[in-house]
């Protein structure tokens, strides 16, 4: 299966704890489009003053003692501290397996191609 993905966040390491991905599959590109933000451990490194969240964190934290990702719609949760752009694609093919799409290119896409989904996301906020 053919993807196209957005990263809606210019990167100014190498590496990030954390970022959101659009999917839309390239030779059908009516069909819904998907959300995935990938989270890495330094995510959630701070405990929460929300009760609810800090045993949600807690959970995760152990999950990701004994494997490698957690996948909470639309969350993913990895266990590496920090990763880089292929590790994020890595993960995302990983998803999208989960989703039952085995054989999967990913191929970038642009701002263009995805305004609808970013703005019903984020609203009038700019993506940075």
């Amino acid at each position: 299966m053919n993807w196209k993905y957005f990263i809606p966040h210019v990167w100014e390491e190498e590496e990030t704890i954390w970022e959101d991905i659009y999917l839309k599959q390239f030779d059908k590109p009516a069909e819904k489009t998907l959300y995935l933000s990938i989270n890495g451990r330094l995510m959630l490194a701070n405990p929460s003053a929300d009760d609810e969240f800090e045993k949600r964190r807690k959970e995760i934290l152990v999950h990701l003692d004994t494997h490698n990702y957690l996948i909470s719609e639309p969350e993913m949760y990895v266990k590496r501290d920090r990763f880089n752009i292929d590790e994020l694609l890595y993960y995302t093919n990983i998803f999208l397996q989960s989703k039952g799409y085995i054989d999967n290119n990913l191929i970038e896409g642009t701002y263009e191609e995805f305004i609808q989904e970013i703005e019903a996301l984020y609203g009038d906020r700019m993506v940075e």
